[in-house]
């Protein structure tokens, strides 16, 4: 499996990167920003390809019934072609860069499997979320909080203290922080949410749904 490519998510994150519409002053700086985004996050997942394969397995099965028809017919569509890197870049745009609600619907299918008591099948279908959607904030509050529940605090602190450097969005900055102040490191809860609070991805309906939580944090926010 995987003969045309041992780096399959470094090829991910490149198609969703070129998607992106990201633009920059030279061929050289485009390069710099996909070497050292893709460098990012998988020196932080550091996830195999085994287990990718596995959660679309997991996904194409659609074990516990609650995974929307497409994510399942797109799962088996890439456990078919695993074998060329050309034609998994060809289903990714098409099923996944391509169609709008594809986030919504892999998600959904991730988080059935939350809390179901096998924390490595629930890592191996966040996997997939990550390989699939390496830029968005959804697949790694997933993973900090299977880490928080499978590890402790400390070790969903530690992650999310380096993913946040990454990827910036509110939404992350949010969950961060509540794990920031669960383990008595206020001060940086407290310069999170208000970053989460003017973060120009923090869309007006969504902040409404979240604004009192957040004064809520903010009160619970010690100096640590």
């Amino acid at each position: 499996m995987f003969s045309e490519s041992d780096n399959f998510i470094d090829n991910v994150t490149q198609v969703v990167l070129q998607n992106q519409g990201l633009h920059f002053a030279s061929q050289r700086e485009a390069q710099q920003h996909l070497d050292k985004t893709r460098t990012e996050i998988r020196s932080l997942m550091r996830q195999s390809n085994a287990l990718f394969v596995e959660g679309l397995n997991h996904l194409a099965q659609n074990s516990l019934g609650h995974a929307h028809p497409y994510v399942a017919t797109v799962a088996a569509k890439m456990l078919k072609n695993l074998d060329s890197a050309k034609k998994l870049k060809k289903i990714i745009d098409a099923d996944v860069i391509g169609r709008e609600l594809s986030l919504l619907f892999f998600s959904d299918a991730v988080n059935a499997f939350y809390d179901c008591g096998d924390y490595h099948k629930e890592l191996c279908v966040i996997s997939v979320l990550i390989a699939l959607f390496p830029l968005n904030a959804q697949p790694y509050v997933y993973y900090g909080s299977l880490l928080w529940r499978k590890e402790g605090k400390e070790s969903a602190e530690m992650f999310y203290s380096k993913i946040i450097e990454v990827i910036h969005d509110p939404a992350l900055d949010y969950f961060a922080a509540d794990c920031f102040i669960k383990n008595g490191n206020g001060g940086k809860a407290r310069e999170l949410l208000q970053n989460a609070q003017k973060n120009p991805l923090m869309a007006e309906d969504i902040y409404k749904n979240v604004k009192q939580h957040i004064h809520d944090l903010i009160g619970q926010c010690q100096p640590g």
